[in-house]
């Protein structure tokens, strides 16, 4: 039963990272904007699949506000709550927007002056 657990946990996890790299991938020449009302919260299904933390912002691109959300996969809960208090202590911020669909969004880590997270924790 505990295998069945941990497998289930991996599973989710291989699937939306691989989502995240391929939306990344994408993203790499999307516009970069400023969100403003960031918010990030540590989320789990109830005892299946890896925790999640929600990312949620709005944003303003070409004169229409626009509310964004992404979710990033974290194998453990530590890791996750780490990185919530991160982003939500974080000061500016930067997403990235699909100029051909205003509404599709990326958060890429690497961007974030201001995000600290300590991997080594994690």
């Amino acid at each position: 039963m505990l295998t069945g657990w941990i497998a289930d946990i991996i599973l989710d996890f291989l699937a939306r990272s691989t989502f995240l790299w391929i939306l990344g991938f994408r993203a790499r020449r999307w516009a970069v904007v400023r969100p403003s009302n960031c918010k990030a919260a540590v989320i789990s299904n109830g005892g299946w699949g890896c925790y999640k933390v929600v990312l949620s912002y709005r944003y303003d691109f070409a004169g229409q506000y626009y509310i964004g959300s992404l979710t990033k996969p974290f194998l453990s809960k530590e890791s996750a709550q780490h990185y919530a208090q991160a982003f939500n202590g974080a000061g500016e911020v930067a997403i990235r927007v699909n100029p051909c669909r205003p509404g599709v969004t990326y958060f890429k880590d690497t961007e974030q002056a201001s995000l600290q997270v300590r991997s080594a924790e994690c």
